[in-house]
């Protein structure tokens, strides 16, 4: 195999920040149209990142406010040991009690509801 050859290799140039800057510039004026859409474009996107993030901050707060709200308002009994001696189980007409309860929408014992719901 015959090598031939090597090419000589180019000092590396370096690009100055007055180079860059006017190299910016030049293209900003060259081509105003361009330059305006582009930056439109860029606001509009950051604006539409900007709303979708504080709708869904939103829609996570009713949320969570509505999961409170059901949170306040359910409540659940139940035997502390379903096996234990009667005495200490709930009594057979636990429905009849829950339904004399003011706020009582709905109540199972047992079994399925058969409580009436309003």
């Amino acid at each position: 195999m015959r090598a031939g050859p090597r090419p000589v290799a180019a000092a590396p140039t370096r690009l100055h920040a007055r180079d860059l800057l006017g190299e910016a510039l030049t293209g900003l004026v060259q081509r105003p149209g361009r330059s305006t859409l582009t930056m439109l474009g860029t606001v509009l996107g950051v604006w539409a990142f900007v709303a979708v993030l504080g709708l869904t901050s939103t829609a996570t707060g009713q949320i969570t406010k509505s999961f409170s709200l059901l949170e306040e308002t359910t409540v659940t009994v139940a035997d502390a040991d379903p096996g234990s001696a009667p005495a200490t189980s709930f009594p057979a007409d636990t429905d009849a009690r829950l339904r004399r309860l003011g706020g009582v929408v709905s109540g199972a014992f047992g079994g399925p509801c058969r409580c009436p719901t309003r």
